[in-house]
């Protein structure tokens, strides 16, 4: 199967978000008087923002307010990250074998954006796609991909780390492999029919095969 667009998941896929995002829950927790040992805060990196809230205050009016104050005080946090081995030279090797890259994230999509930019990896991606407006689920974020880009499904492909990745990519059609150094398990994607699963980026280069330096790329 051939592809000439490369899509990545950012949370779990390009960096490792956590130690942010912990800091801000626990921050916003705190606030809100929300007790943090009642939650797994791993499950809350991946699903849409809006899941993880409702999983803290189900149909507690609170949560809009709690949702406004931690992306507010994300705002501090959200460069307290870093690249995942390999990921800067994933990136170049395949810009440079002239592969189309962009980002589908369910993170708010002005963050992604300045977390690239802070990473030093914006450069390579065409397009960032998040969470906006209507956009709450991943296969949201990928279909204003595909129609705001004119993308051909079958010509792209997903690079995600949770089964979140794997269930929005299922949904718009789009194959996609799976990684496991993020905040996924590999048992997760079984039921999506990955590609593949790799466990490093080295791995991801060596899958996708570059036929010819003109936007084909193999798996």
């Amino acid at each position: 199967m051939k592809y000439n667009t490369i899509i990545f998941d950012l949370d779990g896929t390009i960096s490792n978000t956590e130690s942010g995002i912990f800091k801000a829950f626990r921050k916003m927790m705190k606030e809100f008087g929300v007790d943090e040992s009642k939650f797994d805060l791993k499950k809350f990196i991946g699903p849409p923002i809006q899941w993880s809230f409702y999983q803290i205050f189900g149909d507690d009016m609170r949560l809009f307010k709690a949702l406004d104050y931690f992306r507010g005080v994300y705002l501090d946090f959200m460069t307290d990250n870093t690249l995942y081995d390999g990921v800067k030279e994933l990136l170049e090797k395949l810009a440079a074998d002239g592969l189309a890259l962009g980002v589908a994230t369910s993170k708010y999509e002005p963050y992604a954006v300045k977390v690239l930019k802070e990473l030093g990896v914006l450069e390579y991606f065409g397009f960032v796609f998040g969470s906006v407006g209507d956009r709450n689920e991943k296969a949201d974020v990928l279909r204003a991909a595909v129609e705001g880009k004119n993308l051909d499904v079958k010509s792209c492909l997903l690079v995600g780390d949770t089964l979140y990745d794997m269930r929005g990519a299922a949904a718009c059609g789009m194959d996609v492999l799976g990684v496991t150094y993020g905040f996924g398990r590999a048992e997760d994607f079984e039921e999506y029919n990955p590609v593949a699963v790799c466990e490093n980026t080295k791995q991801i280069l060596s899958l996708i095969h570059i036929s010819e330096p003109t936007r084909h790329a193999q798996i």
